[in-house]
């Protein structure tokens, strides 16, 4: 009998748009901490998203990596951080 790990994540399915934008992160972005012991959280990371990067997934990219390091100020990362953004064209 095999066990399916994944048999109780809810699943969702959606249809994009043409110019409709999907980020995916780990939890080493949003569980960043800075010296005073404050995490990044996941409704910075999403206002950072919303910011206009006039469609330029890089730009968007880099701009909340950026910011997670200024937030971190010097502190290195405890975990992974891995962060990928598309876009519908």
């Amino acid at each position: 009998m095999a066990i399916d790990p994944y048999g109780d994540v809810p699943l969702t399915e959606t249809t994009l748009q043409a110019g409709d934008r999907l980020m995916l992160y780990t939890d080493g972005i949003t569980e960043r901490f800075n010296p005073q012991g404050q995490c990044y959280e996941v409704e910075r990371l999403f206002e950072k998203f919303a910011e206009d990067c006039d469609n330029d997934v890089r730009k968007s990219m880099t701009m909340i990596m950026e910011d997670v390091n200024r937030f971190a100020d010097g502190l290195p990362a405890q975990d992974d951080q891995a962060l990928l953004v598309f876009m519908v064209e």
